[in-house]
């Protein structure tokens, strides 16, 4: 299987969220849900699928002897098939840098390693001088490769030299506006990866300059989130932001009042849609449901999307 490249990461990167059922992570509902993203698709040009796993997946909530089984299952979904997209939380350092070790130890170990954002007391000098470091260490060691994560804009300039500057750092992913996504495409260079990571809602940010989007929403409606990059790879954005417009209320749910709902209110539309092929949980620790006036509005958004499954 060819290394994944930056090019590569101009697609849908589908995240599947981690289930879990009686506050236990559910380990082989999450194979089941790895399995229908890396067969389910309909990339054009037999493109791979990118499958990631990420912190509104609730990652930070497992151990990391756990974070190692939910990579070992996403990697024997993704096989040969597909590339694959593991994410560690920088801090603190040293429990990083043995997650990246163990990682690539793997029979079939990650493609990239995603830097989820930085949590605790930072500068963006520091974050550069000592994620440059750790880039290259794990690369010379391991071989690994990695992405960074942008949710606050301070880091900005940093993670555009950490890319421009360090061999093994593909890409930047922009959590924060579309406004960034058109500073780091004139600050990066061509040959690395600028791709956008606020949800399906992305054409803007790609006429800013983005080339690719992450989909948190990927068990429901993976054939809407590659619809939207196919149409944006072929300059057809009035057909992607067509699509976009059906997976519109889902997105504005996901992403109110700072992201509460990102997980329950996804939880509970599969949950309601009830299809046999992916197993959400019963809902995750730390995510109460959705109150009443939200979990409303989710019939209708499970039978518009319904045909993107």
């Amino acid at each position: 299987m060819p290394p994944l490249k930056a090019q590569d990461l101009d697609t849908a990167i589908a995240f599947p969220f981690l289930p879990f059922r009686k506050g236990q992570l559910d380990l082989e509902a999450h194979r089941k849900n790895c399995s229908y993203l890396v067969r389910r698709g309909c990339l054009d040009g037999g493109r791979r699928r990118v499958i990631a796993i990420g912190g509104s997946s609730l990652l930070h909530h497992v151990t990391p002897e756990t974070q190692l089984e939910v990579v070992r299952v996403l990697s024997e979904a993704a096989a040969d098939r597909a590339w694959l997209i593991s994410a560690v939380l920088p801090t603190p350092p040293g429990q990083a840098e043995q997650l990246v070790r163990t990682q690539m130890n793997l029979p079939r170990p990650p493609d990239a390693i995603m830097f989820l954002p930085m949590i605790g007391g930072y500068n963006s000098e520091g974050v550069l001088r000592d994620m440059r470091s750790f880039c290259e260490k794990l690369n010379r060691d391991t071989g690994a490769r990695f992405i960074v994560y942008l949710r606050d804009p301070s880091l900005l300039d940093a993670y555009c030299r950490l890319v421009n500057e360090c061999e093994s750092v593909l890409g930047v992913k922009i959590g924060t506006t579309v406004e960034d996504a058109r500073l780091a495409r004139g600050a990066i260079g061509e040959s690395k990866a600028v791709v956008w990571g606020k949800g399906d809602i992305c054409t803007e940010a790609v006429r800013a300059g983005a080339r690719g989007h992450t989909s948190g929403t990927s068990l429901l409606n993976i054939l809407a989130s590659d619809k939207i990059n196919n149409a944006q790879r072929q300059g057809d954005f009035a057909a992607a932001e067509c699509v976009e417009e059906d997976l519109r209320e889902l997105e504005e749910i996901r992403f109110m009042r700072g992201r509460i709902y990102n997980y329950s209110a996804l939880a509970e539309a599969l949950a309601l849609a009830g299809f046999d092929d992916v197993d959400p949980g019963d809902g995750g620790p730390f995510n109460a449901p959705t109150p009443p006036e939200i979990h409303a509005r989710l019939p209708g958004v499970v039978e518009r999307l319904r045909r993107y499954h």
